[in-house]
């Protein structure tokens, strides 16, 4: 696919775990304009799944519009019947 000419024409969005110094788990999920390089999305929690993946497509929708094409994994965060349905 070629490189993107304008903001939201493509971009990514992942989950990604990691844990703080007490050892306690967080995930979070970012969206990433391929153009721009901006994350205009990140949440944070210790818990989220496929729903809180479509609560942050909604987000970006209403500050910014969505963008033409996402690119996501198929990882079970994605699988979900939440994402299903959005989509």
């Amino acid at each position: 696919m070629p490189s993107p000419q304008r903001p939201n024409q493509r971009g990514c969005m992942d989950f990604v775990t990691d844990s703080i110094v007490t050892g306690r788990r967080f995930r979070a999920v970012a969206i990433v304009d391929d153009y721009s390089r901006e994350c205009p999305v990140f949440e944070v929690d210790t818990s989220l799944g496929g729903a809180r993946g479509v609560s942050a497509l909604e987000t970006l929708a209403e500050t910014r519009g969505l963008l033409d094409v996402i690119t996501m994994d198929n990882r079970s965060e994605f699988a979900g019947r939440a994402v299903d349905e959005r989509a």
